[in-house]
């Protein structure tokens, strides 16, 4: 039974291969926003260093849903469901926590984050967040006609596992796209 299932699985991961190579390439708006989603979590960086400087939680419910309930607001002028937008900004949150709540766990273990220069959270950090918002939303705009494009999730996919950056930041690139693509059930 065994032999028989070898070549099942061989001839499948054949297909998959193929399929991937067969797939048209990601449209141009795909690295833009793909971008500014990476700057975000960069940001997400400097914010995990605010929050250990002054011990306050990662967690920020108010802020989280004043992000959100901007960006919807904003949905209608670019032409955006306001479900999807809900749903995207609600992912980029998430994955900022992810990056905060690693980098909290390392510099606990190793006693001390980096001494590195600390912008003011909410002078500096928060008014980058919030033009980038309005970025993303344009760059989110441009791509929504690619959503439901067959390829989009193997677009995600590719560049979750490309570039260099580390594994922490390649979950929360992960977790940012997540709802990226619509795909069907």
């Amino acid at each position: 039974m065994l032999r028989s299932f070898v070549p099942c699985l061989v001839l499948a991961a054949s297909l998959v291969g193929s399929s991937a190579w067969a797939a048209e390439p990601a449209p141009a708006a795909f690295e833009p926003l793909l971008a500014s989603i990476e700057q975000r979590l960069n940001i997400a960086d400097q914010v995990a260093l605010s929050k250990w400087d002054s011990k306050k939680a990662v967690e920020d419910r108010a802020r989280e849903r004043e992000v959100i309930a901007a960006a919807v607001l904003l949905a209608p002028q670019y032409k955006l469901e306001p479900a999807f937008v809900e749903q995207f900004f609600a992912a980029q949150i998430e994955a900022n926590k992810l990056v905060q709540y690693g980098h909290l766990a390392e510099w606990r273990l190793a006693g001390a984050a980096p001494d590195t220069p600390r912008p003011d959270l909410v002078g500096q950090i928060r008014p980058q967040l919030d033009t980038l918002q309005k970025t993303l939303m344009e760059q989110l705009a441009a791509f929504a006609g690619y959503r439901n494009n067959a390829a989009c999730p193997l677009w995600v996919a590719q560049a979750s596992n490309s570039g260099e950056r580390d594994e922490l930041h390649r979950l929360a690139l992960i977790r940012a796209t997540g709802e990226l693509c619509v795909t069907p059930h």
